[in-house]
């Protein structure tokens, strides 16, 4: 081979690969532009592809509707039909003797009950439950009877009467004794209740004082 021959290779192969690098250098100038323009193509794709594979809305499933049943109405009673009270009342007192009791002494106790109304009181029934203090010894009453009931809470007289006319009155008594051991200055209370079928209950009381003790006496 002659040295001529020699050179136009050695040119050829520099042409070429001058050619190469000119090729990838115009292949690195669009590759970014080819990429950007390949995006923008494919982007409104995109985005429909990511409503269709996107969270769709939540829908709200209705719900049935609860059957709540109601049962009859309880009856309501008009009041024209109850039982109204009673439009009269007995008037009861209570009184005792004496007014200074000493303990151990006996004392009396008297009851009188009345009927202001115009019609008759029916089934009449004095109550007294007598205090600890006090013991029973004896009674009587007026066209009445009396018995005696004993529960936990101690002795109580019980005086009874058919009926107490209008404007009539009634009365009742019981002797009853002290106990030893009550102090000077001491004060009992005593209650009692007046009721009848027909009439309101009326209650009565009455306190009962022993003196204090004797101041000394100096000479």
């Amino acid at each position: 081979m002659s040295f001529r021959s020699k050179v136009r290779k050695r040119e050829t192969g520099r042409v070429v690969r001058s050619e190469k690098n000119a090729v990838r250098g115009v292949l690195s100038l669009l590759t970014p532009i080819l990429s950007l323009l390949i995006g923008a193509a494919l982007l409104p794709l995109a985005n429909v592809y990511a409503g269709v594979l996107g969270e769709r809305p939540h829908q709200t499933v209705p719900q049935p509707t609860p059957t709540v049943e109601v049962g009859p109405l309880p009856t309501v009673t008009p009041i024209s039909t109850l039982t109204p009270l009673s439009s009269f009342a007995l008037t009861f007192q209570m009184s005792f003797a004496p007014q200074f009791p000493v303990a151990g002494n006996e004392l009396r106790i008297e009851y009188r009950i009345s009927n202001p109304a115009a019609e008759n009181a029916v089934n009449v029934t004095l109550r007294n439950l007598l205090p600890a203090a006090l013991s029973f010894i004896e009674g009587e009453s007026e066209n009445g009877e009396l018995a005696q009931e004993t529960d936990s809470d101690g002795l109580a007289l019980l005086f009874h009467w058919d009926e107490i006319g209008p404007d009539e009155v009634a009365h009742a008594t019981v002797v009853v004794q002290l106990a030893d051991d009550i102090p000077a200055g001491a004060v009992i209370d005593n209650l009692a209740v007046v009721f009848a079928d027909n009439a309101n209950p009326t209650s009565s009381g009455i306190s009962i004082g022993l003196p204090p003790a004797r101041l000394p006496t100096f000479r």
